[in-house]
């Protein structure tokens, strides 16, 4: 066992690869790597990470990330260069779920009398069917 094997063992990182901790840009929502970009702190105390000087300074211009078409979130809003997978899986997240609704206008007599009018399931129907298909088969 070498010295690197040892010091990932202990810092828990795998062989894989290191895991790299990014930041995103508060205006055009870009990737910050580590050692990158610049934090503005507001005299409000709050934070602000740009990735570049032109996002710092559309930023303090007050420009709105939203309708500056180079920003990410222009692109995502406005549906620019995303690919049919991505299209696909975004369609498939937003498939409804059946809801269950009370039924409106009905008195409770009424579903008392259609819940004791439905054949009651009870374990022996079940355990004899069971039987009977375990007859056949054997």
């Amino acid at each position: 066992m070498c010295i690197r094997d040892s010091i990932n063992a202990e810092y828990g990182s795998t062989k894989e690869g290191m895991v790299i901790k990014t930041e995103t840009c508060s205006y055009s929502g870009h990737k910050i790597w580590p050692g990158r970009g610049k934090t503005y702190v507001r005299m409000d105390q709050k934070m602000f990470r740009f990735a570049r000087k032109k996002d710092e300074r559309c930023s303090l211009m007050k420009r709105r990330n939203l309708t500056t078409k180079w920003t990410l979130h222009y692109r995502r809003i406005n549906k620019k260069g995303i690919s049919a997978d991505e299209q696909s899986k975004r369609r498939k997240a937003k498939k409804s779920t059946a809801v269950r609704r009370d039924i409106a206008g009905l008195p409770m007599e009424l579903l008392n009398k259609a819940k004791a009018a439905r054949p009651a399931k009870s374990s022996t129907a079940k355990d004899a069917a069971l039987a009977e298909l375990k007859g056949r088969k054997g």
